[in-house]
């Protein structure tokens, strides 16, 4: 009698201890899917854990019932729990893609997550039943003090799942294969309940099953991890803030001497750049953003023989610049690490310029390499640097920046610098156009929508002639032509007026306004003032 009761209570151990670990799994796989619909508010979070204990709650008094009535046939305890585990892995194994059939029908977001929470009574509501079951398989056993030992049991497999879960299951699984990872531990626990009832012959193949099931998750995970994407595109569509945050994983990082990269891997926009926190390129955005960098400025120059380009450390406007036919072609950048690591992962980006031996390359200032170089030395100076939310940058955004570049340009020359577009920081792009308007009459604003991540905003002045004018034909890539050069330079009437009219300042060395322009306060002020002073009016 003592050696089967000891193999009844381990059987007990290990089917409360999985059912514990599965019910934590299915809870933090849905608790994921709610805060990605809804987000993760107090309330809705709130709500699901309210939903999870109540179910439990309601299990347990159902299930007291049942262990009750069945306390007096030959195998109903063991047939219950075998029943409410078959419930459960059932559950496990379908209920995502209902709720991806139910999405997809159209209902609103927060229909979808009181279906959430009334799909989530039917696993805890299952697995409150089964403590007491459990508890009543023990006792009739001759086990009259189990009730700490299931619940230990239960409670320890919940610990387990609750850290597997967001560590290792859902990062590696996906959200499906979390849960399908869980309903194979329902099954698991099924087959351990045969054994409360002496049914050797079910055992062995179950546990094949289960394993060849496990082993199935472990080499599908990149088919799993398809699945979540096409799953949350139910949600999101891609490109949404969610899928360029979740799916985004680190690659490497290292503090230069002068600021923290970063190399983002997603799977939407490849590999991306990050210098102190604020993007600068991605494989899949680079050619966009290079060629209308690189290529107008290329095209309104006659025969361009000599070109600069300051910063672009990436590699991506040199892959640019690279495509033409010109004699010299130096870059200044001040940060070595900048380019040793776009060398090392960036080559989406690069595409092998950094290396290309036509390029001279000068680490350094570019600010002091400017006061070094002859006057009139370059047709085109070509500025590729991160916008100037650091106090640091910004002498190479100011009136006296531009003076040595318009003494170091050609007659006829031309330069071009990259820009958050107006849309975000409306203030900081007005302050710097008219910082280069200052300087070079002949300025121009363009802005090109449709790139991956917002769009790109550009600046570009002549030192005597009209930029918007092509003197260089056949200049074009797969984005720019000299077609479009003309109309890339049509912006909204808005911001038209707001350059014309804004009262922002210039930048100087003495007084570098550009700085605070850029920071957080000022993102988007400019752009909404205007429709809420017209409001008020009307």
């Amino acid at each position: 009698m003592g050696k089967i009761l000891a193999h009844d209570k381990l059987i007990i151990f290990f089917l409360m201890f999985s059912t514990g670990l599965a019910s934590l799994l299915y809870e933090v796989v849905l608790i994921s899917v709610v805060t990605t619909v809804v987000g993760a508010t107090e309330i809705s979070l709130s709500l699901v854990l309210a939903a999870f204990l109540c179910g439990l709650a309601f299990g347990a008094l159902f299930g007291g019932s049942v262990a009750k009535r069945l306390m007096g046939t030959k195998n109903g305890l063991a047939y219950a729990l075998m029943g409410i585990e078959a419930g459960v892995a059932l559950f496990g194994f379908s209920f995502l893609s209902f709720l991806s059939l139910f999405v997809s029908s159209g209902m609103g977001t927060q229909v979808v997550f009181l279906v959430i929470l009334a799909a989530l009574f039917i696993p805890t509501v299952l697995m409150g039943m089964e403590i007491p079951i459990a508890i009543g398989a023990l006792e009739k056993k001759g086990n009259a003090q189990s009730a700490g030992f299931v619940y230990f049991s239960d409670t320890l497999g919940g610990v387990l799942g609750s850290l597997i879960a967001g560590t290792v299951l859902i990062p590696v699984l996906g959200f499906h294969g979390a849960m399908y990872f869980g309903a194979l531990l329902n099954v698991m626990t099924l087959v351990l309940a045969t054994r409360l009832i002496r049914r050797w012959k079910l055992f062995w193949p179950a546990v094949a099953a289960v394993a060849a099931g496990i082993v199935v998750l472990a080499h599908s995970t990149a088919t799993l991890q398809e699945w979540k994407l096409h799953f949350m595109d139910s949600f999101y569509g891609v490109g949404s803030a969610y899928y360029s945050v979740y799916y985004t994983t680190p690659l490497f990082s290292v503090q230069s001497p002068y600021q923290y990269i970063v190399v983002l891997e997603s799977p939407f926009y490849g590999r991306q750049l990050l210098l102190d926190g604020y993007f600068q390129t991605s494989e899949r955005g680079s050619l966009e953003y290079h060629e209308y960098l690189v290529m107008p400025a290329i095209a309104a120059v006659s025969h361009p023989e000599r070109v600069l380009l300051i910063g672009g450390g990436d590699g991506g406007a040199l892959y640019q610049i690279l495509k033409f036919n010109i004699s010299t072609i130096e870059q200044v950048d001040l940060d070595e690490e900048v380019v040793r690591v776009s060398k090392e992962y960036l080559s989406g980006v690069h595409r092998g310029s950094l290396d290309d031996p036509r390029v001279k390359r000068h680490i350094g200032d570019g600010r002091q390499f400017l006061r070094n170089a002859k006057d009139g030395s370059y047709d085109i100076i070509i500025i590729d640097l991160p916008d100037p939310t650091k106090l640091a940058l910004a002498p190479l955004y100011s009136q006296e920046f531009y003076r040595e570049v318009r003494r170091v340009l050609k007659e006829g020359g031309v330069v071009v610098t990259q820009f958050t577009p107006p849309y975000h920081y409306i203030e900081g792009f007005a302050s710097e156009y008219k910082t280069i308007k200052s300087v070079f009459p002949q300025t121009y604003p363009y802005v090109v929508s449709g790139s991956l991540q917002s769009s790109f905003g550009y600046i570009i002045a002549g030192k005597s002639g009209d930029p918007r004018v092509v003197r260089t034909g056949d200049v074009g890539g797969k984005w720019y032509d000299n077609e479009s050069h003309v109309s890339m330079f049509d912006l909204p009437p808005f911001i038209d007026r707001y350059l014309a009219d804004a009262p922002v300042q210039v930048t100087t060395d003495e007084n570098p306004i550009i700085h605070t322009y850029m920071q957080n306060n000022y993102f988007y002020r400019g752009v909404a003032d205007e429709p809420y002073q017209e409001a008020e009016e009307t």
